[in-house]
This record gives C-alpha cells, structure tokens and sequence, in this order.
C-alpha cells in the first residue's frame, strides 16, 4: 500500500523572513499591579452615547459620583476624560486612548468610572483593557457596583481578571494564528496583496493586473541583469506608477519587491513559504538572479564602505561611526539626511523624493566630511564667561527655562491626540499608529527640566570641550555629538551648517555661551552659525 505523500513536503524556510521564529508571544507578557494607597492619583472615566444623551444620561452626574468617592478615599483627582456621543460596543473612542496612552507613560495610579458598562460593554475589550492597565500597574475602580480594584479583596479580583484577561488573549492570538496557518496551508495570501496584484472579493481570490505586473517583472529584470540599481528602477517606476500607499518608489520600496517571494508564486508564515494558489508574475530562476546580483552588489559595496585593518595587514570588518547620523537635517524640510557612500567619498543626501515626500531641495547632497568639520568648528567656539556659573543660575531664575520643555511637551502631547483621532478614524493601521505613538512617547521621555547642580556639572565639561574634540575618536565625537545636539541643519547651496538645537538639558549652556561664541539664538530655539 503506497504511502500517503507529507503534506508539509513543499515547506521551504526563508532566511528573510526568520525574525518571525523569534519573534516575542503574548505568553512572554507579565502582570502587576500598584498597591501603594498613600497620594494615589486618580483619573475619572465619563462616557454617554447619542441615545444615552437623548435619554437624559449626564457626563456632570458620573463625574459628580466620583467625585465624591475620590474625595472620601482622600485620592488626588489629576484628570478626567470625557466621551460624549460614544458607544462602548468598542474603544475607538478619543479619550479612552488617551487615557490608555497616558496610563503607559505612568500619569496616574487608579481609573475610577461611575459603573463598569461607562468602561466598556465588551467582554473582550474589558479584559484587554484590564491586562493593560495591569501591566501599566494601574487600578480600576467602579463607583456603584460592589468591586474594587484598589483594594486587597479587589487586587485578589483582579489578579483573576487578569488571568482571565491572559487567556483571553492568548486564546484569541492562538485563533489568529491558527486562521493564518490554515491560509497558508491552504495556499492562501494573508492580508492585501502586494504591487501587481489585487484581490476579487466577489470571486474570493487574488489576481494578477496585467500592467503591474509587466512593471513588476522588468523590475526584477533589471536587478537581475546587475547594470541597474534599485533607485534607478524605482525612477523607472515612478514614470508611471506608484506604491500601495500612493507614494512615489524609492530605493528602499523597490528593495522590498525585490525580496518577495510573492512574485513566483508562494505564500508565507512566519518563516516558512510554500507554493500559492495565485498566478506567478516570473520565475523562480529569475528571482533568485536579482538575489544573487543585489548580495553581491550589497556585500562589495560594504566592503569598502567599512574596511579596518588588522595588525596583520589583513582588511576586517568593523564598525562606522558617523558623527552627525540621526540628527542632521534638511534646513528647508527638516527631515533627516540619509548617509551616502561611495569607495571614494561619504556624503548626507536629501531623499524626501525617494520616500514620495516633496522638498525644493531633493536629491541634493554635502560632503560628510565638511559638515563634520563644520559642526567641529562651530562646537570648538563654544566660550563660556568668567562668571558663566552664576549667569547660568541667573538665567534659570530669571527666565522660566522650563518653559521651553513645557511648550515642547505640549506640542508632543498635541501630537498624540491628533495620532489617536486620526488612528480613530480608521486612517492608520494598527502598526502604523503604534509605531508613531511610540516615537511620540519617546519623544515624550526625552524631555528634561534643567537642574542648576547638574547644569554646572555639564559646563565644566563644556569648557574644556575644544580641546577634548581634537583628539577625539570617530566613536567619541559621535557620542558628543548625541548628548549635545538634538538636530544639525545644513545649507546645501553654500555647503556648511547653518544652526543647531542643543539637547534641552544644554540649553542654559548655550544660551550663556553665544555671545562669546558667534551664535544668535532663535524663537524656535536653535542656535544660528555665523558663516566665515
């Protein structure tokens, strides 16, 4: 009797797509919860509905409950959010994520609603959220019914909540795993299908569209045949297409097309890819071409991008500091500069076109080398006054310095809520808005209010910091650059810095030391670079 043939025989592992196998679970996730009952800060939860508003239902009554029991358990009322015209069938509600986002950065210690159904009506989202604010070491608290969370019984409660809440969610991440495993079992796509593709949703499956897939095929042509780079296909593209996301092709999307073993026909899963039941668009022959040329392009590339020297003559790979990477920008669009190199030279390049973003001064490039010497100069003229201490002291007394961080903070915050409306009203992914929501955050975290102590401390350093730049590393300079500077503008018509933005911490620093030092301060707190 013949063997039934393995079902899992036509399995392949990617190497590209092996960060998934270690990706971490939701099994990795801990709980915890503040006990601490002493200045406890407490938020209130208010929502109503369109109906519940009809109804007579009162945003003032819920908060006046809370009020009342927030004042009784001596509880420092620090916020309280409002949804009205919301229903809590779901939480895409703009203040529920604030609240939710703020319990993360650690604003408040307890959420105190007027009954649980204000919360959520969703069992799921309940639990989800309880297994958040856990995590945050946040408690819950509900005004009329007969549970409390801040409590010894009520933690005792909640720790089950939890449990339940980690099942919960560990179930419904199993659920989704096991639909994307059945997909791929199946031969089937997850998600939307990629450039040169579209998915029939009346005839429930994806189909090729014949002019992007021509498109997409002379794109993996050209890589293969090793005389075009990927920003010269992407060029090619842009003359008559654009992205999934309607933006211009840069470099980097056409680098991702390029490793999608999409194209000749396979699925994937974690790691793993298996034949489709979609329509290959080329051949595998052809795909693994347009690897082979781009590694080899890649690695030669590298290689003299990075070479070091053993003591044996023999050339090894090592590390590049570059000093001014991540904080120089445009001084026309302020976005970030891409580091370029070349076996001849290294450069800051202007890329917003190759990202699908205008900027009068696209594609325009400055030599590394002279705008490292540039910020060098311009940080080697740093002089403090004789007196620098006490004006610094002065300074943070007679200007409110803090001011500065609080306007900042604020416009970060801003920043924030218009992310969750716009997340709200279901114009970013899930991914997408988690993503900028912690860049925010970090942002966020990154603000300092100066302490005078500290301040001195720092400008001791500051004023030997001439000499010590000149003999500095390429690792050490870098370093300098980061905890000084928190962006570096350049002028790409007469190549050089035009101003800088001191970290907030270094600002009384500066502030005293430009008169001495050529610099102007700015309204927006930059420092302007007297050109030679």
């Amino acid at each position: 009797m013949q063997k039934d043939k393995n079902p899992n025989s036509d399995i392949e592992i990617s190497p590209r797509r092996k960060r998934y196998s270690n990706r971490k679970r939701l099994t990795d996730v801990g709980t915890a919860l503040k006990t601490d009952q002493e200045n406890i800060r407490a938020v209130i939860y208010t929502r109503v509905s369109k109906e519940e508003q009809v109804e007579g239902h009162s945003l003032d009554a819920q908060r006046n409950v809370c009020d009342e029991i927030a004042g009784k358990r001596g509880w420092k009322l620090v916020e309280v959010y409002e949804d009205p015209g919301f229903s809590a069938k779901d939480v895409k509600r703009p203040a529920f994520q604030k609240m939710m986002a703020d319990a993360e950065n650690d604003h408040f210690d307890v959420v105190l609603v007027h009954k649980l159904d204000r919360f959520s009506r969703s069992i799921g989202d309940t639990l989800t959220a309880f297994k958040h604010l856990d995590d945050c070491k946040v408690a819950f608290t509900s005004a009329t019914e007969n549970f409390d969370f801040s409590s010894a019984q009520g933690r005792m409660f909640f720790n089950m909540m939890t449990v339940f809440a980690q099942w919960y969610l560990e179930n419904l991440s199993a659920e989704s795993v096991k639909g994307k495993r059945e997909l791929f079992n199946k031969g089937l796509h997850n998600g939307a299908p990629p450039f040169g593709y579209i998915k029939n949703k009346e005839a429930k499956k994806i189909e090729i569209v014949p002019e992007e897939s021509e498109a997409v095929k002379t794109a993996f042509e050209l890589a293969a045949s090793g005389t075009y780079t990927h920003r010269m296909i992407a060029e090619i593209l842009n003359r008559k297409f654009k992205t999934r996301r309607g933006r211009n092709w840069s470099k980097d999307t056409v680098t991702n097309m390029l490793r999608n073993e999409f194209y000749y026909g396979m699925v994937s899963f974690r790691d793993m890819i298996r034949p489709g039941l979609h329509g290959p668009v080329i051949t595998k022959e052809l795909f693994d071409k347009a690897q082979l040329i781009t590694r080899d392009r890649f690695t030669g590339h590298r290689r003299y991008i990075v070479p070091q020297h053993s003591k044996k003559g023999k050339p090894t790979v090592g590390t590049k500091y570059y000093m001014l990477q991540r904080i120089i920008r445009c001084d026309c669009c302020d976005r970030y500069l891409r580091i370029q190199s070349s076996p001849t030279h290294k450069y800051y390049k202007e890329v917003s076109a190759e990202r699908g973003l205008e900027c009068k001064l696209a594609a325009k490039s400055v030599s590394m080398e002279r705008m490292d010497q540039n910020i060098i100069q311009a940080l080697s003229a740093l002089r403090l006054p004789k007196d620098w201490q006490d004006e610094v002291i002065r300074q943070a007394q007679d200007q409110d310095v803090a001011l500065i961080a609080i306007k900042k903070k604020g416009k970060i915050e801003d920043s924030i809520r218009r992310l969750d409306d716009v997340y709200v009203n279901g114009r970013y992914t899930s991914a997408e808005y988690n993503e900028q929501r912690d860049k925010l955050f970090e942002e966020l975290n990154q603000l300092v209010i100066p302490n005078n102590t500290v301040t001195v401390e720092r400008g001791l350093i500051l004023e030997s910091l001439g000499s010590y730049l000149e003999k500095a590393t390429g690792n050490e300079l870098s370093e300098i650059c980061r905890t000084v500077l928190d962006a570096v503008y350049t002028d790409f018509v007469d190549s050089r810095i035009t101003r800088f933005r001191p970290a907030i911490e270094f600002i009384e620093l500066f502030r005293v030391a430009a008169p001495l030092s050529s610099w102007e301060e700015m309204e927006d707190g930059t420092f302007v670079v007297q050109s030679n």
